[in-house]
């Protein structure tokens, strides 16, 4: 692939994409938008040929809540909604102590995956290249190969949950409970996960949140959901805007629960 400058956007193959500019070791941001929605992008952030961090470019907060709950169950973080950077944000536990040395590159490499796994889910993309990195300090420096090799199987199920919901900040909603008692397309042990579920499903909540209240990952969640979405018994949204008042902003979802120091 080309190298774009910041104002210039490429549809691509972003696996292939990503590829190449790490053989030719260029430093810098990469943003790639969702085709079926470009108001979600990610940044993959290289150096020399390195991964250096990966995220999403929206949604911090509730991504973020998510991934902090998978690495560290029943542990509460003083997170802003208004979060601007998750990476200043997890060096900023660390730098007060809360997290080790290992833990924060642990965190940064876990939310890294996450992203890579949207990334590679993508059959083309529209990607855009800027040479400005803006990580300080950097603690991850890893090779293509070492982050994606364990990801294929998660990569392969979101590409299958990708026919119904796009990403995890999709927002989902029931709009009538009682179309699930007339649908066999789940197990017993699943219906009853959304049985338990049906007034959160109501709440217009993007993926992650919902996982952060049934305490699955999105692809356990995406899997179980995505039946029912091709049946019409849930209704996806986008992220940005309220399906019912397009000038609503939906709140984000919070774990409310204090700080407690992590064991190191």
């Amino acid at each position: 692939m080309k190298v774009q400058d910041a104002a210039t956007r490429k549809v691509v193959i972003p696996g292939k994409a990503l590829q190449s500019l790490i053989e030719r070791q260029v430093s810098g941001t990469v943003t790639i938008f969702d085709p079926l929605d470009e108001s979600v992008y990610w940044h993959i952030y290289l150096g020399r040929g390195k991964i250096h961090f990966a995220t999403s470019g929206i949604g911090r907060h509730e991504r973020l809540v998510y991934l902090l709950l998978q690495l560290f169950p029943g542990t509460g973080f003083p997170l802003s909604k208004t979060v601007r950077k998750d990476y200043d944000y997890v060096c900023k536990i660390w730098r007060m102590g809360k997290f080790s040395l290992k833990q924060v590159r642990q965190v940064l490499f876990y939310m890294t995956q996450e992203a890579l796994t949207q990334i590679l889910a993508l059959p083309r993309a529209t990607v855009k290249f800027d040479k400005a990195l803006g990580l300080d300090p950097l603690l991850l420096s890893l090779s293509l190969r070492q982050m994606i090799r364990p990801l294929q199987p998660q990569i392969r199920n979101w590409v299958q949950i990708r026919t119904a919901i796009n990403s995890p900040f999709q927002r989902l909603r029931l709009d009538d409970a009682e179309q699930l008692i007339n649908q066999s397309v789940l197990d017993l042990d699943d219906y009853k996960v959304v049985e338990n579920m049906i007034e959160v499903l109501q709440e217009n909540y993007t993926l992650y949140e919902l996982c952060v209240r049934a305490r699955k990952t999105t692809e356990e969640m995406g899997l179980l959901l995505q039946p029912l979405v091709q049946l019409g018994c849930i209704k996806v949204f986008p992220y940005e805007r309220s399906p019912t008042n397009p000038n609503l902003w939906w709140p984000a979802l919070t774990i409310a629960k204090p700080l407690n120091e992590l064991s190191r």
